[in-house]
């Protein structure tokens, strides 16, 4: 039967620390699960011994597994990781990737931000990019871009394309805009103002406010719902 022993460490003082945990032992009785463990790890006190029944082994989860057991587990999780993680950077590089025509439409932004005045009070230029987070058990992320200024408070925004893809089957990813690239012909009016010193602007579908994003920006998104 298995058998949950709940241990501890000795100090080198002699003393019981007070930190506690967990591992399986098959046996027959709980006296011989404890024998056994202490056999095994001679630097551990057993507090207690906890029957291995199936509502238990719910509840303590890998602390019910053998010390074999635990190791397979953390070895195949660091397998994983490593198989995520690998995953994870070749999507980066991937939606990280310009095409020419977005690379030119960059630089031609940059170009005319560099020269042009704005009439946006608060600094914000045509060709602008921002980006809305926003989801409660999720995380969405929208990108902007300001397609005409209208007086001194008042900007027009357009919902961007993005270059997106999930990492594995995470339902995790990222995602980066594409300048130019509009998603349908929506516009939005948009008042700006300052609050507290910082640009403040709210975002369309009273989904927050915006924040400046810029080209080549990568957010990570979610889809747990």
């Amino acid at each position: 039967m298995r058998y949950i022993i709940n241990y501890g460490f000795v100090k080198d003082q002699g003393q019981p620390c007070r930190l506690t945990t967990f591992t399986g032992v098959d046996a027959d009785s709980p006296q011989e699960a404890r024998e056994q463990f202490i056999a095994v790890h001679p630097d551990r006190y057993v507090v207690r011994v906890i029957e291995g029944t199936p509502h238990n082994c719910e509840i303590y989860g890998m602390g019910a597994m053998t010390d074999e057991e635990q190791a397979a587990h953390k070895a195949r999780f660091a397998d994983q990781m490593a198989e995520r993680n690998a995953a994870a950077k070749d999507v980066r590089e991937y939606v990280a990737t310009y095409e020419p025509d977005e690379f030119a439409a960059r630089i031609a932004y940059q170009d005319r931000r560099a020269s042009e005045e704005t009439q946006n009070a608060e600094g914000v230029h045509l060709g602008d990019l921002f980006s809305c987070e926003w989801g409660y058990d999720q995380t969405n992320v929208n990108f902007y871009q300001v397609v005409a200024l209208k007086g001194a408070h008042t900007i027009v925004v357009r919902e961007l394309n993005t270059r997106r893809r999930e990492v594995l089957d995470t339902m995790t990813g990222y995602a980066r805009p594409i300048r130019d690239s509009f998603r349908d012909d929506r516009t939005y009016t948009l008042r700006t103002k300052i609050w507290k010193g910082e640009l403040d602007i709210n975002a369309p579908g009273e989904r927050g406010s915006l924040r400046r994003a810029r080209d080549g920006e990568i957010a990570d998104f979610s889809s747990y719902a």
